[in-house]
Formats: C-alpha cells, sequence, structure tokens
C-alpha cells in the first residue's frame, strides 16, 4: 500500500478523496484503514466525514449514500480524543496524541485496578486488576491449553497466565477484545512477575468492564 501511494505522490500532490480513490491504487479495505487513521484529514475536516466522502466515492452516486449524505455529514459528532487515539492504535498501532489508557487511568484508579508498573510493589499472592491494550496472546502446542496475554498500559507491561478452565470461561473475551482488565493472583519469582488470572473482562473507552460478559467478574 505504501509503494502505491508514494507512486501516485510521485505524480503530484493528492487535491481531493476522489483523488485518492481513482490514483492511489488502493483497495476500498485499505482505504478506510487510511481514513480511520485520519489519513485524509488534510482533505476532508474530520475522520467521520471523510471515511463517509470515501465510502461515496468509492460505491458511486448511484447508491443510497449520495442521497443521504448531507443529512448524514449534518449530524457526525468529532471523535473524541479518546476515539482517535484508539483509532490510531487499531490502526497503525501507535497514536501521536497518547496512550489509550491514559485517558482512564483516573476512573481506573478510583476503582482500584492497579497499573503495570504498580505490580513491581504487589506481594506475591496479592490479588490485584490490572487493564490494559491486548498487545499478545499466546497459545503455544507444548503449553497444554494455557493462554499467555500481556497487557500495556501508560507505565508499561504486565504479564497474564491463563490456565485453560478460565481461558474457555472467558474464552471469547480473551481472544477478541483489544482491551482487557484481568483479575489475578500475583506470582513473583525474583524480579519476574505474573498475574494467575481469575477473571476477565472487556474494558470500554470510559474505563468501565463490560459485566454482561463474565457472570463472575466483580
Amino acid at each position: 500500500a505504501r509503494e502505491f501511494l508514494q507512486a501516485a505522490r510521485e505524480q503530484g500532490s493528492f487535491v481531493s478523496v476522489e483523488d485518492v480513490v481513482r490514483r492511489s491504487g488502493l483497495g476500498p479495505a485499505e482505504l478506510r484503514v487510511l481514513a480511520e487513521a485520519g489519513g485524509f484529514e488534510s482533505l476532508w475536516p474530520g475522520r467521520r466525514e471523510a471515511l463517509w466522502e470515501l465510502l461515496r466515492q468509492v460505491r458511486g452516486d448511484a447508491g443510497p449514500l449520495a442521497r443521504r449524505r448531507a443529512e448524514a455529514l449534518s449530524g457526525f459528532s468529532s471523535l473524541t480524543q479518546q476515539e482517535r487515539i484508539m483509532a490510531d492504535y487499531r490502526c497503525l498501532g501507535l497514536s501521536a496524541e497518547g496512550h489509550p489508557m491514559e485517558g482512564l487511568r483516573a476512573e481506573l484508579d478510583r476503582r482500584g485496578v492497579t497499573s503495570a508498573a504498580g505490580l513491581a510493589s504487589r506481594k506475591n499472592g496479592d490479588r490485584v486488576r490490572v487493564a490494559g491494550l491486548v498487545i499478545c496472546r499466546q497459545r503455544p502446542g507444548s503449553a497444554k491449553g494455557v493462554m499467555f496475554i500481556t497487557l500495556e498500559d501508560e507505565t508499561g507491561f504486565a504479564n497474564f497466565v491463563v490456565l485453560p478452565d478460565v481461558g474457555e470461561e472467558y474464552r471469547r473475551t480473551l481472544r477478541l477484545s483489544p482491551l482487557l482488565e484481568l483479575e489475578g493472583i500475583v506470582e513473583r519469582e525474583q524480579d519476574v512477575i505474573n498475574v494467575r488470572t481469575r477473571h476477565g473482562a472487556a474494558l470500554d473507552l470510559n474505563g468501565q468492564p463490560f459485566r454482561s460478559q463474565s457472570r463472575n467478574f466483580r
């Protein structure tokens, strides 16, 4: 995708969303990621508005998007900073505006959720809750069904061990949710800290767990 865009830019700067669609050589899925990541902000104000215009360009003027364009664009609200950061991480894996967990820290602190850095002060056997962005999920064939999860927040990384029974109970949440809040028992071995997971829930953009996903999370 990058090579296509560079080749098109060498022929001249893009002047509109339609120009990008026509000259970039990118497919609809790639163009959508570009719009969600803010790639059209210099050509069309607002990520939601740019995405709508992109879809209209891709699908043509005959579709329902063209007829509803004026009504839809007037109803869009601007993305919050937290929504922009999450979109950046979803599309790019990073954001110049900050880390997704920074905006949630006040609420997480209020609810007693420990930061990754805070685990260093916890003792072996302590029960903790930690929330973060999932950066790694592994279930090695040699681990007999054990899953290993790494969460990242604005202070660092936290490692979790999920035994098969817990992994099965929270299977969908653990495998699909980009933000997790995990509860478990601290296991320390010298400088290595893992949390043996007992409960888990997906986290929303307000720092609250989706409690309906797990009857046992509390």
